[in-house]
């Protein structure tokens, strides 16, 4: 007969449970939040070797269960419960590691199949929502930045993977949510797909640049990437309400004109993009006039017509409320022209992405004419210099990588940039 703990009995749990949900991570990791669009509100973990279900502290572990064996945890009130084999208990936080460090998969209804991730996980009530989780995983560093390169970059050319890798690396540690996670599983922090979606490449460029990051004055920079310029990046303050960075300066791409994106064309609904900036402003917007433009052609500033006034609006700001609104991928980039055909806005533009920081079609184009990691980056950051993670005092620990045998191959794209608005409002940690 397996045991169980009461619902009075788990209050005992109290204050391990708090500890384990509020606790910064171990030194090696970084505690990512999985599914966090979604209101995941069960998850079925196994793993190939015993699991270990615990409570504050690792070693308090209330339930081991066999390998191959589901352990569904789901919310009952403010707690969960955790069952398996027959067994269940009740706590208000919990974790679970596999023995010998190997990965654990984990199912829900929110994924088409199920995901596999290194390090451990612990599992709380979502605070926002009455039955919901919040899943997190504590993934070692250099996991995490296989992973993010092989979703984000896509490529198989060696060195646009490598400077990707110090790029993955150096955003995850300057850029923390904080509380509770220090990263989402998604382009709010970066994409983070597990275990599953390291390839050969990914896992190659970040053995070799183990431990290195991008700093600026002895500091880490705002690691910003994107999909494709349109033939020239732009500065950060062109794009984004903030002081200008003078690593982050435009310069000409012009490798980076190769990408699919390099012209194309969106159709919006008038009324409902108008609807939708009626909505943000709290004003009835009528229509809209491109303002001003960097040096480039990027515009800088939309002007939302609203009767006998105008109302500035941040062009990247624009770009992105639109998309929420608009099929497919909507406008790709702030390097457009608009122009009202009847009911609808019709957007031509080149590029996609924010245009700040190293273009990944660019970085591939480098890399094609033999150019190594290390001028990847110099060419597209500015006064900028390698550094260890030891000689910056930052968390650094020996890896083991894991296995790739099942690992998948990525397609010849990198991802792009979703439109779905996110299910909480946040703030992007410079946008992207």
């Amino acid at each position: 007969m397996g045991f169980r703990y009461t619902a009075s009995a788990s209050l005992l749990l109290l204050l391990s449970a708090v500890l384990l949900v509020d606790a910064p991570a171990q030194t090696a990791d970084l505690r990512v939040r999985l599914l966090d669009q979604h209101l995941v509100d069960d998850v079925t973990i196994t793993a190939a070797v015993p699991l270990k279900v615990y409570a504050g502290a690792a070693d308090n572990v209330l339930l081991t269960v066999p390998p191959e064996t589901p352990l569904h945890v789901n919310r009952r009130g403010d707690e969960l419960r955790a069952a398996a084999n027959g067994s269940s208990i009740f706590a208000l936080g919990l974790g679970v590691r596999a023995a010998a460090q190997e990965t654990i998969s984990v199912r829900s209804n929110r994924l088409e199949a199920a995901r596999a991730y290194t390090g451990r996980l612990t599992i709380a009530p979502e605070r926002e929502s009455l039955s919901s989780l919040q899943l997190v995983n504590h993934v070692p560093l250099e996991d995490y930045v296989a992973s993010v390169v092989a979703s984000e970059y896509g490529f198989e050319d060696l060195e646009g993977a490598k400077a990707m890798a110090v790029l993955v690396r150096t955003y995850a540690l300057r850029n923390k949510f904080g509380d509770a996670y220090d990263h989402v599983d998604h382009v709010m922090s970066q994409q983070y797909d597990g275990a599953n979606a390291i390839t050969p490449t990914s896992l190659e460029a970040t053995q070799a640049t183990q431990g290195q990051v991008l700093v600026h004055a002895d500091s880490l920079i705002e690691a910003v990437y994107f999909s494709a310029s349109g033939g020239h990046t732009a500065n950060n303050e062109d794009v984004w309400d903030a002081r200008p960075l003078p690593y982050l300066r435009g310069r000409p791409d012009p490798t980076g004109t190769a990408s699919p994106h390099q012209s194309w064309e969106a159709t919006l609904n008038r009324q409902a993009l108008l609807q939708a900036l009626s909505r943000h402003t709290g004003a009835n917007v009528r229509g809209f006039v491109i303002g001003d433009r960097s040096s480039e052609g990027r515009v800088r500033t939309i002007e939302l017509l609203t009767g006998t006034n105008r109302r500035a609006m941040q062009a990247n700001a624009f770009r992105l409320l639109a998309n929420r609104h608009a099929a497919g991928h909507g406008i790709k980039s702030t390097w457009f022209d608009a122009r009202r055909e009847g009911d609808r806005y019709v957007f031509t533009g080149r590029g996609f992405g924010h245009g700040v920081g190293l273009s990944q079609y660019g970085a591939r184009g480098l890399s094609a004419q033999g150019y190594a990691y290390t001028d990847i980056l110099d060419y597209y950051f500015t006064d900028v210099r390698l550094a260890s993670m030891d000689d910056l005092s930052l968390p650094a620990a020996p890896w083991q990588p894991p296995t790739l045998a099942e690992a998948p191959l990525q397609a010849e794209e990198p991802a792009e940039e979703p439109d779905d608005k996110p299910r909480k409002q946040r703030s992007r940690r410079i946008g992207w």
